[in-house]
């Protein structure tokens, strides 16, 4: 059985040798890397998957659709809505007038 009296004091100043840097570095590292990831490839391919974020979702085009309150639409929207008016039409046989009303 260890003598705790003896031992205790000798953990207690080894571990107060352990700096908030050596904490730190230990925290920054297991962020950075997990276990059984190769370094280099993997972060390549992070790196990669955020740029294709970046150009698909944050430098994208977005058209808002504007509808009026009066029945009216904007421009885009009549855009949009003109083509598959026009298959509709064309598919029933129906004027492209009375479709897109």
């Amino acid at each position: 059985m260890p003598d705790l009296r003896a031992e205790v004091p000798q953990q207690f100043a080894a571990s107060k040798s352990i700096t908030t840097a050596h904490i730190d570095s230990f925290t920054s590292q297991s962020t950075f890397m997990t276990p059984g990831e190769s370094s280099t490839e993997e972060l390549k391919r992070h790196h990669q998957s955020l740029k294709r974020r970046v150009l698909d979702v944050e430098m994208g085009s977005f058209t808002p659709l504007v509808f009026g309150t009066n029945g009216g639409m904007g421009n885009e929207c009549q855009r949009v809505l003109k083509h598959p008016a026009n298959k509709i039409a064309q598919k029933d046989t129906e004027p492209y007038n009375t479709v897109i009303a």
